[in-house]
């Protein structure tokens, strides 16, 4: 069934956290910033100066267009910001897995409600959804879904699968994120709604970091989307798997560490 989504943000760490009491276990910090997270720091507030204008213009468009606008212009105006609203999530990517490799990822930890999560990205990448005509549905756990984690990095991470999903995804399709949760892990699957997750073989690759680890051999991950998602799940004691049906259609498996007793 499909969920009601909230309208997508321009950033990240727009939305109000959750309510739910922070965990106990605090903040973990890595060691000092490094001379090359800096530089990639700088270089992407360099990047997100221009993004600001574009972004603000188009709200600012947005917010003054007449009533007689035709729905042709203000879906060129959505697919402007959907866009720039995509840029902005990249350069976050870039950031943080720089930061993961050099050590340096000042994480805030806190007991996340990840179907609210789901639901926050899922609108976010709603826009890209539809200049694609693909159809995204959610599936809601059967009870509480929470994880001890960094809520920012997970919708990052989120947004980034579903991207990935959409980028490569038939037109037409429909795509369903699916949470799952056990008592060894939380997470979610992403795949054709129509699909069955015993059509699917063993993981073509499983992604631990920055590497992916397929038939014993070891290799760097070349996509970025990947990249982020898989960074975001070790770094909360998880993995991602991606998961190919004979068909090639294909299944991503995104899994944290199970809440804390």
């Amino acid at each position: 069934m499909k969920r009601a989504t909230q309208p997508g943000v321009s950033s990240l760490g727009d939305e109000q956290p959750s309510t739910r009491p922070a965990s106990t276990t605090g903040s973990t910090s890595g060691p000092v910033e490094t001379a090359a997270t800096r530089w990639v720091t700088m270089i992407a507030h360099e990047l997100r100066s221009p993004l600001a204008v574009i972004q603000g213009y188009s709200h600012l468009l947005e917010s003054e267009l007449p009533p007689e606008t035709t729905g042709e212009l203000r879906g060129y105006l959505a697919t402007i910001k959907a866009h720039a609203n995509m840029l902005n999530h990249l350069i976050d990517g870039l950031v943080l897995v720089d930061q993961a490799a050099e050590g340096y990822w000042p994480r805030a930890l806190a007991i996340c409600e990840l179907d609210r999560l789901a639901d926050l990205s899922i609108a976010d990448v709603s826009e890209l959804a539809v200049e694609k005509e693909i159809a995204l549905h959610f599936e809601p756990p059967a009870g509480s879904f929470w994880v001890e984690a960094d809520e920012r990095a997970v919708r990052l991470a989120l947004y980034h699968l579903l991207w990935h999903g959409i980028r490569h995804a038939r037109p037409g399709s429909e795509l369903t994120l699916a949470a799952v949760s056990t008592r060894e892990y939380a997470g979610f699957r992403l795949c054709d709604l129509h699909c069955r997750e015993d059509e699917f073989s063993e993981p073509v690759f499983v992604l631990t970091g920055s590497a992916s680890e397929r038939a014993g051999e070891t290799s760097v991950v070349s996509d970025l989307s990947l990249l982020v998602a898989g960074v975001v799940a070790t770094a909360h004691h998880g993995q991602l798997e991606v998961l190919r049906e004979p068909g090639g259609r294909l299944m991503l498996a995104f899994y944290l560490s199970p809440p804390p007793e």
